[in-house]
């Protein structure tokens, strides 16, 4: 029974996740390279846990970087939070660069799970800002991810959702509601020494206030590394 209850709040979680938007006129849609390096502090120990990651996003009309270092603290191997600060350059092509930062704060549960099975969760609050208008705004993001080790090989079997939701109108763009939902399934590969790399496919429906929603088909390579 005790083993069964994550596994019912994943197919739960899950399933909100992915629970369609709002209807809309129509999806335009996009194709997209996305690409990420997560650096990260021992899994294990109590103590300091430090954080980064960087991403290299390239669409048709520009691309996106993030650069995202935090600082915070691990209570024990299942739990951690994070707070840190993050930079996205936002580069259209023929145009100026929009700068936008952010202060971020996260939660990061990783309950024990059956041999082979891995899952994460997480909760992360963002207060964004931009060149291109004044206000703030205010973002929250649910995250929910299971990966299934094949036995005897470095194999992981990943899926992974994101939704992403506005919390307060900004006059540069976002607006109240339902912003991102992401979706993402592939193949991992995993070593002993911290690496591991996930490579597949990554959908996002994108919400646009003032233009069609967008339909993004993406590939997706993301790396990551666990210092001791």
């Amino acid at each position: 029974m005790l083993r069964s209850r994550p596994l019912l709040g994943s197919a739960i979680a899950l399933g909100l996740f992915l629970a369609p938007a709002p209807s809309r006129a129509e999806f335009d849609p996009e194709f997209q390279l996305w690409t990420a390096l997560f650096l990260d502090t021992n899994r294990n120990d109590p103590g300091l846990a430090l954080w980064l990651d960087l991403h290299a996003r390239r669409a048709d009309a520009g691309a996106v970087g993030i650069v995202r270092p935090g600082v915070g603290y691990r209570f024990d191997r299942s739990f951690v939070v994070h707070a840190g600060y993050a930079w996205t350059p936002v580069v259209p092509d023929g145009g100026d660069t929009e700068h936008r930062h952010q202060l971020w704060q996260q939660v990061l549960w990783t309950p024990a799970m059956p041999a082979q099975w891995s899952m994460a969760w997480r909760l992360r609050i963002e207060e964004r800002f931009s060149t291109a208008g004044s206000d703030v705004a205010l973002r929250a993001r649910f995250f929910g991810r299971g990966a299934y080790a094949v036995p005897d090989t470095p194999v992981l079997l990943v899926l992974w959702d994101e939704l992403l939701m506005n919390l307060s109108d900004a006059d540069w763009g976002p607006s109240v509601g339902l912003g991102e939902n992401r979706l993402f399934a592939g193949l991992g590969l995993a070593s002993a020494e911290g690496f591991r790399v996930e490579f597949g496919y990554l959908n996002i429906m994108l919400r646009r206030p003032t233009a069609p929603d967008a339909l993004l088909h993406n590939i997706a390579l993301n790396m990551f590394v666990t210092f001791p």
